[in-house]
């Protein structure tokens, strides 16, 4: 193994380094074959941290099994969600049943809690069930989870991740730098120059993303960008949104005697926005 990649002793520039096998991880583990067949399959009589160190190894060397015979389908989508009280949930669920059911497949919905600690009971359900493919929208993604997903045999597609989406895995995300742009476009095109930003939930990149766009708007109509507009949006909830309307009174807004007060809001997120209008 040279510079963290398998190569075998026939490997020429022609044909490239050949492809990782279950010995290679099996080696570099420090474990038995039989112990990395057994993380491949799901098998329960496994220690955690070997477990985890076999699986950090799969997804390092994006090892995928020698194709056999054709798994028989299932007619089954999974459909996985951090939460089931979101306000978008009943979108994406009605959307992904409907697109399913015409081609006859079935979808089961599963909320896992706790993303952080890799729930291994949901995953060897998954397992069992060999559905045809797995929709994670999935808000925190632990690389343990997803290197668990990855070996399942079975396409995975996440949603709306926050951070940075594993680059192994197709993605599927809002355009928040665009969709930011556009909105404080809008105002601007209104007549608006004192723009406020409710911001989404600190410290996540949709977040910065729209914060990102929002100053690029106004930096590309040549309005400053007045830190004291930035207002922070809490858990991007309704109730955040009413606060961040109570300090935009505190500013001034809508009396005509205060000069310099914001004469519009972008929001971060509907939930927000929705706030600020009721307050």
């Amino acid at each position: 193994m040279v510079g963290g990649e398998f190569a075998g002793a026939g490997d020429s520039q022609e044909t490239g380094p050949r492809r990782v096998t279950i010995a290679d991880i099996a080696r570099e583990a420090g474990v038995s074959v039989p112990t990395v067949s057994k993380v491949l399959n799901r098998r329960a009589e496994v220690a955690d941290e070997t477990r985890a160190r076999v699986e950090r190894l799969i997804a390092k060397h994006n090892y995928a099994r020698r194709p056999g015979r054709q798994r028989e389908r299932a007619g089954l989508v999974d459909l996985v969600f951090t939460e089931l009280d979101g306000d978008r949930v009943g979108d994406i669920v009605a959307a992904v049943e409907g697109i399913a059911q015409e081609h006859g497949m079935g979808t089961e919905v599963t909320a896992v809690r706790n993303p952080r600690t890799a729930p291994r009971a949901w995953l060897e359900r998954l397992t069992a069930r060999r559905s045809d493919g797995v929709i994670a929208v999935l808000t925190e993604q632990n690389p343990q989870h997803l290197a668990r997903l990855r070996t399942l045999g079975a396409p995975v597609v996440t949603v709306d991740a926050l951070g940075h989406p594993d680059p192994r895995l197709p993605s599927v995300g809002a355009t928040n730098w665009h969709g930011a742009v556009q909105a404080t476009d809008h105002l601007i095109g209104l007549g608006h120059r004192r723009i406020a930003h409710a911001t989404g939930p600190a410290g996540l990149q949709c977040s910065r993303a729209r914060r990102d766009g929002y100053h690029s708007a106004l930096a590309a109509a040549g309005l400053a960008i007045d830190p004291a507009l930035t207002l922070p949006g809490g858990d991007g909830s309704v109730a955040a949104g009413e606060r961040v309307a109570g300090r935009l009174l505190e500013m001034g807004v809508g009396d005509p005697a205060t000069a310099g007060a914001p004469t519009a809001v972008f929001a971060a997120g509907d939930m927000t926005a929705i706030g600020v209008v009721r307050g």
